[in-house]
C-alpha cells in the first residue's frame, strides 16, 4: 500500500507567496530575469564585495596594518560605501577616510576634488597616498596616519581685526 504525501506536496494547490522587493530581486537575478529589480546601493554593495577580493597590493599592504583593530585600536573597514562611493578605508572613530590612488588618478584631479568635498561635508577627514607611497614608505604614511588620527582639528580663526576697528 502506497502512504500518501503530506498536504503541502499536492500538485495543485495553490499558494499565494509574498516577497518584499529586495527578495524579488533576488528571485530576479537568479531566475536571470535581468537586473531590473536590483536597487544602485545593492550595485555598490556588490562592487565593493568584489574589490575586497581584488585589493591592490599597495591596499592589501596598508589593510595589514590597518586590520583587526591593530593601528592603535582603531576599527577600519575596507572598501565600504558612503552615499555614491566606494571608499578605500574608512574609521567611524575618528572620522577619517583613506585612499590609495594609482596612476589612473592623475587624469582625474577634479573627480577626486569633487569626491574629497563630498566625502569632508560628512565630516570625515579624507588622507590621500599615492601607491608608491604606500609600497616604498609604509612608515611614513601610518605616521601621518596616525598624526591625523590623534592630532587635535584645525579650528579655523579669524584674522585679528585691525587696531579699534570692530568687523
Amino acid at each position: 500500500m502506497r502512504k500518501k504525501k503530506p498536504h503541502s506536496y499536492i500538485k495543485n494547490r495553490t499558494q499565494k507567496i509574498t516577497r518584499s522587493p529586495s527578495q524579488q530581486g533576488k528571485v530576479a537575478q537568479r531566475a536571470g530575469w535581468g537586473n531590473q529589480n536590483i536597487t544602485q546601493s545593492n550595485l555598490l554593495k556588490e562592487h565593493s564585495r568584489s574589490l575586497r577580493k581584488n585589493m591592490t597590493i599597495a591596499e592589501k599592504k596598508l589593510w595589514t596594518h590597518l586590520r583587526s583593530k591593530r593601528f592603535n585600536n582603531i576599527r577600519f573597514r575596507r572598501q565600504a560605501t558612503l552615499g555614491n562611493y566606494i571608499i578605500d578605508f574608512i574609521s567611524f572613530d575618528p572620522k577619517i577616510i583613506i585612499e590609495v590612488d594609482g596612476s589612473q588618478h592623475n587624469d582625474k584631479i577634479i573627480y577626486d576634488l569633487s569626491r574629497t568635498e563630498y566625502l569632508s561635508s560628512f565630516g570625515y577627514k579624507v588622507l590621500r597616498y599615492w601607491n608608491n607611497e604606500v609600497l616604498n614608505n609604509i612608515e611614513t604614511v601610518l605616521n601621518d596616519i596616525w598624526s591625523n588620527c590623534f592630532d587635535s582639528p584645525i579650528r579655523r580663526v579669524a584674522p585679528p581685526s585691525p587696531a579699534g576697528k570692530a568687523i
